[in-house]
């Protein structure tokens, strides 16, 4: 403990208060491996800061008593990042991820980097603007044709943009009559896909070398 007091002083004044705290108690609180509850921080910090009535009196705050990095155990079955938790006592918002699902976070993060990665590999140069206004265009058919061609949204809005320019609903309603037939979107619908298809198969070829 800093501040100058002993995991015994620290013990004794946490059983005064009620805790059935021995030094032991002591070090796993450090070690962030006790379920914190408000009133156990309360007494910790009233035990750091002094009282009134001793006359080395120090100011120490909630957040104070929380490490900058590593797992804090706030109940029996949930951890989460320290920073966190030091973050929300010092006055940010409340907002609480398990140890579990910031490594979720993090490869989702990296699934959608490597996707954007791959798309701005197939979409033309400069087409950001462009491929926003198409994503918005996006709708049922869209998210069929991509589960059917194995491409995620950002991919095959990436192809679109550089067969089309507009989704491919957009072009489907372009290829056709205003008239035209169940039967005849869905020819129209297969022609757009073996589009994709041929286009995916000349852009891979060319990023991979082969002639």
């Amino acid at each position: 403990m800093d501040a100058g007091w002993t995991l015994e002083d620290i013990a004794r004044w946490a059983r005064r208060r009620g805790l059935k705290w021995s030094t032991a108690r002591v070090v796993e609180f450090e070690n962030g491996k006790i379920p914190l509850t408000l009133g156990t921080l309360l007494i910790v910090c009233e035990a750091l800061s002094g009282t009134k009535t001793l006359i080395d009196t120090r100011t120490v705050k909630l957040s104070d008593l929380i490490p900058e990095s590593g797992v804090v155990q706030l109940n029996a079955d949930f951890s989460t990042d320290a920073a966190l938790v030091k973050g929300i006592l010092a006055g940010q918002d409340v907002q609480l991820y398990g140890t579990a699902e910031v490594d979720e976070l993090l490869e989702e993060q990296t699934r959608a980097l490597s996707m954007v990665n791959a798309a701005m590999d197939l979409a033309p140069k400069n087409s950001n603007k462009l491929m926003m206004r198409i994503e918005h265009q996006h709708g049922l058919a869209e998210k069929r044709l991509a589960k059917s061609l194995g491409l995620s949204s950002v991919e095959l809005v990436a192809c679109e943009a550089s067969l089309w320019g507009q989704s491919m609903s957009a072009e489907r309603a372009q290829r056709a009559d205003e008239d035209a037939t169940p039967q005849k979107l869905g020819r129209i619908t297969r022609e757009l896909k073996a589009e994709i298809q041929d286009y995916l198969k000349s852009k891979r070829g060319a990023l991979s070398g082969d002639d």
